[in-house]
């Protein structure tokens, strides 16, 4: 049976699985902090039918009244019990089309007649939002992109700012600044720093990657010079927001056959956490999301990493970076090598189950185990590009979209009040209904 075969087996036998417990119940702080959620919270006035199913999940208590449906027709997804009516800071996370192992999300920029929808990328990694623009040769620009155009929006505001962004990967942007009117899941944010891009690198104009810009989410400042303007996360969780009762945002990464994925501002989906316990870590927040990784347990064995060894979460990529000391502990056992002219680690396509190995990666003191078809990203030829690959002088581990899909992640903005904290609850894989 190929790996492939054996992924889809996999699949159907986890078909009914929503969660898995988590290994560890030690959490850097309580989920309820006096204080920290006003008494009937907008995002949470219409929960009252899921948190009472929660209630009744989390201490087994059963229905008794004779027009009550069993407890299992409840915890269905499409359950009455389990239908929100969440209309502020919900938005969905799509896979692209030709890449399914990255997302985009709409946001409108703009306001009234003249407001346009655009299908960004949230990016955790870094904190510019950025978009293509009429200022750019449009002729460059792929087919079906929206593009921004700021003489025709009647609440863009000319600046004298500039800014700049290079990623990882080499892939670059830049531009000029606007002020504008944004709307992110219906939370409305006015002089919104809008960058509009005159360039960017061939990487963004690829068929694959086909969102209309980024988002960055992380704390870090943005590129923007003069360096006085905010970033979206700072406007989103800004003291005077009335439209956001907690400084959250979460984010729920789906496979490409499992039910739709979303992001949430201002509000944690605790019909998501269910009984489980959030476990937080605080956040080395001067360079992004960053939180503890000192081991890998491969199979049950851990390696020790280095003290202090970090990994940074991020949205905005798509695969698992690690040094390169353990890339041969992965990939030996099952056949693996490094391929010398893709420069990436590979390992054979008719793999048994029985040779691919568990691997835990921690978040803190939170163990999150890989799921099975999260360990592949891609056939090359008979061999599966690894999702697994070299961090190469970065001094961080880099946990992407390979990682996230195996978590319900929350990024608590002031947490403890120290500082950020990150927060995961595992989650096994789900078949779409």
């Amino acid at each position: 049976m190929t790996f492939i075969s054996l992924l889809i087996v996999l699949l159907v036998a986890l078909q009914c699985v929503v969660s898995i417990p988590t290994v560890s119940q030690k959490s850097s702080r309580s989920l309820n902090l006096p204080g920290r959620v006003p008494l009937f919270p907008k995002s949470q006035v219409n929960y009252g039918p899921s948190d009472y199913l929660r209630a009744m999940i989390k201490h087994n208590i059963h229905p008794t009244h004779p027009d009550d449906l069993p407890i299992d027709e409840l915890r269905s997804e499409d359950a009455p019990l389990r239908k929100r009516s969440v209309t502020i800071g919900y938005v969905p996370a799509t896979p692209y089309k030709y890449d399914p192992s990255g997302y985009y999300s709409p946001i409108t920029i703009g306001q009234g007649d003249n407001a346009k929808t655009f299908n960004l990328e949230f990016d955790t990694g870094s904190s510019d939002l950025w978009v293509f623009s009429d200022l750019m040769d449009v002729q460059e620009i792929p087919a079906g992109r929206t593009i921004y155009d700021p003489n025709n929006s009647s609440s863009a505001i000319a600046t004298n700012a500039t800014w700049n962004c290079t990623y990882r990967d080499g892939s670059n942007s830049f531009g000029v600044v606007y002020l504008d009117t944004i709307s992110i899941g219906g939370i409305i944010i006015k002089n919104q720093a809008v960058e509009a891009a005159t360039n960017v690198s061939s990487e963004f104009l690829e068929s694959n990657w086909t969102a209309d810009g980024l988002v960055g989410l992380s704390t870090k400042p943005n590129t923007i010079q003069p360096s006085n303007y905010t970033t979206t996360l700072q406007n989103l969780f800004q003291s005077n927001n009335s439209q956001v009762t907690e400084n959250v945002f979460t984010v729920s990464l789906r496979r490409p056959n499992e039910t739709q994925g979303f992001f949430t501002f201002g509000y944690i989906d605790y019909d998501l956490v269910g009984n489980a316990t959030v476990q937080y870590t605080p956040v080395n927040y001067t360079h992004g999301w960053q939180v503890s990784s000192e081991y890998i347990i491969i199979n049950g064995t851990v390696t020790a990493r280095p003290a202090g060894n970090f990994a940074l979460m991020d949205t905005g990529t798509t695969l698992i970076l690690v040094s390169d000391l353990i890339l041969p502990l992965i990939y030996a056992p099952m056949g693996g090598y490094f391929n010398t002219t893709l420069q990436a680690w590979l390992f054979p396509g008719n793999i048994s189950l029985s040779d691919v190995p568990s691997i835990v990666l921690p978040v803190g003191e939170a163990n999150i185990t890989l799921a099975l078809q999260d360990m592949g990203a891609g056939k090359v030829g008979d061999w599966i590009y690894g999702s697994i690959q070299s961090r190469g002088n970065s001094t961080h581990d880099i946990y992407g979209d390979y990682f996230l899909r195996n978590v319900y992640a929350i990024f608590d903005i002031p947490g403890n009040g120290t500082g950020p904290l990150f927060g995961v609850v595992p989650r096994a894989p789900q078949l779409a209904t």
